[in-house]
């Protein structure tokens, strides 16, 4: 907590839009777009605007959950997180649900253009989107509260970015882009079963019925273990089909940084502790698109 004189107002918008998330929306669009390179139809503008339009709708979902889950009070003084701007009294509820409003205002603009290029199926997958963004902590049944969350992101991040960005770049839907959009969906729902885990017993005062919250946190301990290892393993069916050696070497070395994670998630309990872990696994999406890529282009 700390009063709104301390803080600038670039600063406070900026914990508002949770920049250490932003991987989440910005890595998969890169993986699909570094995929489809290959096809002459390949243009760096759509992948810009793609990447917009990607950012721009988790900032909108971000500013919205921080605007619901401060009216629901799932974001109060016992949670253990970073801080919420609006629960901190650092921007109002007005302010906020103008600033989210504007922000998937943003990235429907963005989309429009995304549908000029890919058609109908794009339009599906921007609606879809849009009401996943609102709908994630508000309206009559938000996701996040009702133990939805998980199958939200797995699916957004992951096949609908990769096989998405894959698609309007090459103008082709394509399995491989699906199988690897996978890997991203589990490695980034990683981030949301720790962010759940650490919040479980608050979760469970205000009735925000997690995943974690309904199974328990034993079951997050073992989930988070095999989302972020069946991460790893879903790129080999690559190798399988391609003989990607270089790639698979890579792959591997990602595991080496997943394992500490995955064993340190089995010990810690401590708030501060998970909070450490949660930026790690954002990290680990960053080395995957690293690892993933760089084998992806020397095979």
């Amino acid at each position: 907590m700390f009063p709104m004189k301390d803080q600038s107002l670039v600063k406070i918008w900026l914990m508002a839009a949770r920049p250490q998330t932003l991987m989440a929306s910005a890595m998969p669009v890169i993986a699909g777009g570094v995929m489809s390179l290959h096809n002459q139809r390949y243009s760096f503008f759509n992948f810009f605007i793609i990447l917009l339009c990607a950012l721009f709708i988790q900032i909108g979902t971000n500013f919205a959950n921080d605007y619901f889950d401060c009216i629901k009070g799932a974001d109060n003084d016992l949670r253990d997180g970073f801080t919420r701007v609006t629960h901190a009294g650092l921007v109002s509820l007005r302010d906020m649900r103008l600033a989210f409003i504007i922000s998937l205002g943003i990235a429907t603009l963005l989309g429009g253009y995304l549908v000029y290029l890919g058609g109908a199926p794009i339009l599906i997958i921007g609606i879809l989107s849009l009401i996943s963004a609102l709908a994630y902590t508000a309206g009559p049944y938000p996701l996040a509260y009702n133990g939805l969350g998980d199958l939200f992101v797995f699916t957004f991040f992951g096949p609908v970015a990769v096989g998405g960005t894959y698609y309007l770049l090459s103008g082709e839907f394509n399995l491989l882009s699906l199988i690897v959009g996978c890997s991203f969906g589990c490695i980034i729902d990683g981030i949301l079963v720790v962010n759940n885990l650490r919040d479980v017993e608050n979760d469970r005062v205000v009735n925000k019925n997690t995943l974690v919250v309904k199974l328990g946190k034993r079951f997050a301990r073992f989930f988070y273990a095999f989302l972020m290892t069946i991460g790893a393993v879903a790129p080999i069916f690559y190798v399988i089909i391609k003989t990607g050696k270089y790639l698979l070497v890579l792959i591997f070395l990602y595991l080496f940084f997943v394992a500490p994670l995955i064993k340190n998630i089995f010990k810690e309990n401590d708030g501060r502790g998970m909070n450490k872990i949660l930026i790690k696994t954002g990290i680990s999406v960053i080395i995957f698109t690293l690892c993933f890529s760089c084998g992806w282009l020397i095979n």
